[in-house]
């Protein structure tokens, strides 16, 4: 067993759970945000489902230079 496969299989049941918690999310609050400073639900839902890119990104780049992505 390689490294991958249980990452693999860890990463597929937390997007699996992921899935289900988004799924049951309303959609009148997807704009709702606690705090005039926080994200909105939608916000945070995005950020959220691009989490597994950015490990995607960091094992197939040789380099990230995080000051000149923005």
């Amino acid at each position: 067993m390689t490294l991958a496969e249980p990452l693999l299989n860890e990463l597929a049941q937390e997007m699996a759970g992921l899935r289900q918690t988004i799924e049951r999310v309303p959609e009148p609050i997807l704009d709702w945000r606690p705090h005039q400073k926080s994200m909105t639900c939608r916000g945070l839902i995005t950020h959220l489902v691009n989490i597994p890119e950015w490990g995607r990104m960091t094992v197939e780049t040789e380099e990230f230079d995080v000051v000149g992505e923005f």
